[in-house]
């Protein structure tokens, strides 16, 4: 294999793969304008291509030592053969290893749904919520199920709402989901377009980057089914000032931060080696068949999590304080969170 190549272009492109901890890069040169550089580990293939002019057809595997010194050479052009990576002014000599992935089954996809980069990783916000669960795998990752997806692991659920269609419901492993989210630019905001077989799913920029990941087998839970519907207490809150009360509790790493809603306040508390901490802020709330005061406690971990997606006012929904909490802000974005028992 003989390809010249753009120094900086291919130091780009090794960096995005670098988001795979894989032992070797793999650079497949098939065409005269681009290669494609790929790299694996256990649950994910990432395919980059990059411009290139061809001289000779081919594929090796660059083992990730090698790679690490391709990151400091200086831009410019760049001569990669079998054995050597060579510049201007620098030449790299190196032992080629006999590790290839294929690509060719990567293909055997029908298509599920396409996007855009901003949305995909809106959708992909529930990743925080994914379990690890050895006794039901099938908890361990991104649940898409049709044009929404979900994520729960026993204790909370998110979920977030979609405006493309599609007709399919499959489960990627949280792995590849992290992948996924590392490389979206939603400032390109290009498009992606999502397909799947029997056992993988594809995430393809075309023309730019492919993602290639495991479904986790199994059925996955009708979340649907355990959403409450109705509400006895629904209050107003300005996300800010909740995330600096929360943050101001949290400084004293509480394992429980009680909630006490008025018809105008917000009064959060909690006990911990440091002594009691309290915030208090302005929430208008109504209450439906209560006496206008209700009391409710969290692990203080899960409401941070479940409120660093949002920037703009939303809204708690209770049925009562053995109930759980629902988060929301326009139907698009939900989160539910388990209460803890006060004592």
């Amino acid at each position: 294999m003989k390809v010249l190549l753009d120094t900086t272009e291919f130091i780009k492109a090794i960096k995005i793969l670098d988001k795979i901890k894989g032992d070797v890069t793999v650079v497949t040169a098939l065409n005269a304008s681009s290669v494609n550089l790929i790299k694996a580990d256990g649950s994910s293939t990432l395919i980059k291509s990059i411009d290139s002019q061809l001289i000779q057809d081919g594929r090796i595997a660059i083992p990730q030592e090698i790679v690490n010194l391709i990151k400091k050479l200086q831009p410019g052009k760049l001569t990669l053969t079998d054995t050597k990576i060579e510049t201007e002014t620098r030449t790299i000599q190196f032992e080629p290893t006999t590790t290839y992935m294929s690509t060719d089954d990567f293909s055997m996809c029908e298509e599920a749904f396409r996007t855009t980069e901003s949305e995909l990783h809106r959708m992909v916000e529930v990743k925080y919520a994914a379990a690890q669960d050895e006794v039901r795998p099938i908890l361990n990752g991104v649940y898409f199920n049709q044009n929404e997806t979900c994520a729960l692991d026993g204790f909370r659920l998110s979920i977030r709402k979609g405006s493309y269609s599609s007709d399919k419901s499959f489960v990627v492993d949280k792995k590849t989901i992290e992948v996924l989210d590392s490389i979206l630019d939603t400032k390109l905001d290009r498009e992606v377009v999502v397909t799947i077989s029997a056992n993988q799913v594809n995430f393809t920029i075309p023309g730019e980057v492919e993602l290639v990941g495991r479904l986790l087998e199994g059925t996955p839970v009708k979340y649907e089914q355990i959403l409450p519907r109705e509400f006895n207490v629904i209050s107003k809150i300005d996300v800010k000032a909740l995330k600096d009360e929360i943050n101001f509790i949290g400084s004293s790493k509480p394992k429980i931060v009680k909630m006490k809603f008025t018809e105008e306040l917000l009064e959060l508390s909690t006990l911990s080696s440091l002594g009691g901490l309290t915030g208090i802020l302005k929430c208008p709330t109504i209450f439906n068949n209560s006496d206008g005061e209700f009391a409710i406690a969290f692990n203080p971990k899960y409401i941070r999590e479940a409120l660093k997606n949002y920037k703009e006012d939303i809204e708690f929904r209770f049925n009562g304080c053995a109930s759980p909490l629902i988060i929301t802000k326009d139907g698009k974005n939900l989160e539910m969170i388990l209460p803890v028992r006060m004592s």
